[in-house]
């Protein structure tokens, strides 16, 4: 009876797996669309990749007073295309947290649907369990979540590798789809500098698999990467800015090989799963005899090799952060699942890899549900923008701290102007600014060495809320003051 329930079940399943893919990712889009305001709270990097696509919805110039001299005359923080998409999504859904954060969820769930496709287009991955199993852990893991929920940029690079990566390889089967890889690269510089090191790890591992028949669509992606860099450049350059790679290199900082890499590696449970099960199936798999499924495997292990080498190869080279571990995630992950149908794979061995990536999705999406629902029980968003814009009018100028930055969403459309993070360095702007956002009190006197003239305590407001800190956001404060 229960064999025979186990197997209408398998059939069930194998009859409608795109039906329930979609169905999986439908329902991951709408919860995180409904929940975007709740967990996390606003943070520095939303802010500085958000506020430039506002002004530009909002004026029709890529500027920022987020930036500092970065802003001006033209935004160069970064590669500009998520900052153009979201400017658009805010001209026709307005500015907010859902607008802002959801972006980044479409980024990925589309990414997460193409890697459905490359799996099962593939059969890198036969079974139909191991393909809807991957999808759970590609939405659910420590990292990923981060990836999708952070108000940042790096979902839209994940987004053209993965379709970089679909196209190479449906072009081995029609050349037409060259066009598909020529086109994604362009849009690569433009879109993210961050993925240049997986670029370049993706190519070596192209030639180890392909050789020569490798040669023609990395050729095409290097020319569109060079086209994509070129169109950049004469952009930028029209409007003052000659060396623009410079300004965006300045932009990201030296390397990280510190705290951020410890966080993104040692203590990210999704990585640490990925590469334990890669060990404990591709050892098995040498032992099996090397004729069977031979490319299968090189494939695995080229995976697991990139997942190994990604956060070493990006420490190196520039830096490691927790919301670009996805670039080791995904590929060790799917090398997992792949490697956990060879025939050589002990059964104990499966159910071993399986229960460990699982529960190492615990901390990810799990815990971020914990939060959302502890932070939607206690209507933190709506708390802090209320206590916020009680303390502003629509003719203010505001400047607010790093360490205020949780009053984003409230007080960036109720004032007449706003500069955040950086204070600004000319004396016309520092004149203007009549109300700071400051994250303890008593500041008076450093906000007098910052901006000059007198100032005067408001306001002080703090958001502490009694539970475990491991599913609760971090306490918030903040303090309002005013020019005299």
């Amino acid at each position: 009876m229960t064999s025979t329930f186990f197997e209408s079940s398998s059939v069930f399943f194998q009859r409608h797996e795109r039906r329930i893919v979609f169905f999986i990712l439908g329902l991951f889009l709408v919860f995180n669309l409904v929940t975007a305001p709740f967990s996390p709270d606003p943070w520095n990097d939303e802010i500085s990749y958000s506020e430039p696509a506002v002004t530009l919805a909002a004026t029709g110039h890529l500027t920022s007073h987020a930036w500092g001299a970065q802003g001006q005359p033209v935004w160069t923080g970064n590669s500009p295309l998520h900052q153009l998409l979201l400017a658009g999504f805010i001209k026709i859904f307005g500015f907010g947290s859902r607008t802002v954060r959801g972006i980044d969820v479409i980024y990925y769930t589309l990414a997460v649907l193409i890697i459905y496709q490359i799996v099962r287009g593939f059969s890198l991955i036969e079974t139909t369990r191991n393909r809807l199993l991957l999808i759970l852990v590609l939405l659910s893991g420590t990292g990923l979540v981060a990836l999708y929920r952070n108000g940042r940029y790096d979902t839209l690079g994940a987004l053209l590798v993965i379709l970089w990566v679909w196209f190479s390889l449906l072009s081995k089967k029609r050349l037409a789809f060259l066009i598909g890889v020529f086109f994604t690269a362009i849009l690569m510089p433009i879109g993210s500098l961050n993925i240049a090191p997986l670029l370049v790890l993706c190519g070596a591992v192209a030639l180890f698999l392909w050789r020569w028949q490798a040669v023609r669509p990395l050729a095409v992606a290097g020319a569109g990467c060079l086209t994509g860099m070129a169109i950049m450049q004469v952009t930028y350059a029209h409007f003052g800015v000659p060396h623009v790679f410079h300004a965006l290199l300045a932009s990201s900082g030296g390397r990280d090989v510190g705290s951020d890499f410890v966080l993104s590696v040692f203590k990210n449970p999704s990585y640490i799963a990925a590469v334990a099960v890669g060990c404990l199936l591709i050892f098995p798999l040498k032992r099996d005899a090397i004729q069977n499924d031979r490319f299968d495997k090189k494939i695995a292990l080229a995976l697991f090799s990139i997942a190994v080498i990604i956060p070493i190869f990006m420490a190196v080279v520039a830096k490691y952060h927790i919301y670009y571990s996805w670039m080791a995630i995904i590929p060790g992950t799917i090398c997992a699942f792949m490697a956990m149908e060879s025939k050589s794979v002990p059964n104990f061995v499966r159910v071993l890899a399986v229960g460990l990536i699982l529960v190492a999705t615990l901390p990810g999406f799990p815990r971020r549900c914990i939060r959302i629902a502890s932070s939607w029980m206690q209507n933190r968003p709506a708390e802090i923008a209320s206590a916020a814009r009680k303390d502003v009018s629509s003719d203010d100028v505001v400047f607010v701290n790093e360490g205020s930055v949780m009053v984003y969403y409230g007080v960036l459309p109720a004032v007449r102007e706003s500069f955040w993070l950086t204070a600004p360095v000319d004396d016309q702007s520092k004149a203007a600014i009549n109300v700071v956002f400051w994250p303890e009190a008593g500041a008076e006197k450093q906000i007098h060495d910052l901006l000059g003239s007198e100032w005067r305590q408001t306001d002080y407001q703090q958001f502490v809320h009694e539970s475990l800190s491991v599913f609760r956001e971090p306490p918030a404060h903040f303090a309002v003051y005013r020019r005299i």
